[in-house]
């Protein structure tokens, strides 16, 4: 079902279309109001606007039909709110609420005793308020900016955790070494890093590691004994093999140019 910014009763203008429905006679620009909406196919019908000339069949036994003019559907991106106080265009725009302002009152400087002197050199209870950003808002807002089919794709600067190491196979010894070497590596250069080493098939770490959004993954493989691992940056199509030196100097350099 497709979003609709407008509803029955809203004064619009028409953005896109011909011109005598976007113009009166005198040029000047031409409103209507919306008469029906439409959600499920994302159109309204606004009155005197886009007007058709259709023909009526008869309805019952000796009704005539008839050519009769009618307002067609115009789908709801091409139309715009009016402001009906002063008439102009009321630009639209979505937000995300990630704080809130409180008036407190004189709940709290009661019970302390605050007061503070007015104007005249009256003594006055304070009025108190606060104002707060909240940090899960925040978070809960930039995952709904960042984002896509296979789950989150945290900003570097927020990231809970910036690069994660992952054995292909955590029974196999060598690769549990080098995987936890460079592990080690990353937090010497100071990198946050998770090693996932659990007994799980590879296809179950990627998905998961793509699903909490950590920006940089090393996949330790079969050819971890030939110095060469998988590098994958959370937004890339696809893992790119590299001397494991250089997978881990390129997690630095990444981390470090996106902090």
């Amino acid at each position: 079902m497709s979003k609709v910014h407008v509803k029955t009763g809203d004064t619009v203008i028409l953005l896109t279309g011909k011109y005598e429905d976007k113009y009166d006679k005198n040029g000047d620009r031409k409103t209507g109001k919306v008469a029906e909406v439409s959600p499920k196919e994302g159109k309204v019908i606004v009155e005197g606007i886009n007007v058709i000339t259709k023909h009526v069949k008869p309805t019952r036994m000796g009704q005539q039909g008839g050519i009769i003019k009618t307002e067609a559907p115009v789908y709801a991106s091409k139309v715009q709110l009016v402001c009906p106080k002063c008439g102009k265009p009321i630009k639209t725009a979505q937000g995300i609420e990630v704080g809130h302002i409180f008036k407190l009152g004189t709940k709290y400087s009661d019970a302390l005793g605050l007061k503070s002197l007015d104007e005249t050199g009256k003594s006055k209870t304070v009025i108190m308020g606060c104002y707060g950003i909240g940090v899960t808002r925040c978070l809960a807002a930039a995952i709904e900016q960042n984002n896509d089919e296979n789950g989150i794709i945290w900003p570097v600067s927020i990231a809970p955790y910036h690069a994660i190491v992952i054995p292909v196979n955590s029974k196999n010894e060598e690769q549990s070494e080098i995987a936890e070497k460079v592990y080690n590596d990353l937090k010497a250069k100071g990198i946050e890093v998770l090693l996932d080493d659990r007994n799980e098939r590879a296809g179950v770490k990627f998905k998961d590691a793509d699903l909490i959004g950590i920006p940089v993954r090393i996949v330790v493989g079969k050819k971890c004994g030939e110095g060469v691992v998988e590098y994958k940056e959370r937004t890339a199509e696809n893992a790119v093999e590299k001397n494991i030196d250089d997978a881990v100097n390129d997690v630095v350099e990444f981390i470090n140019n996106n902090r």
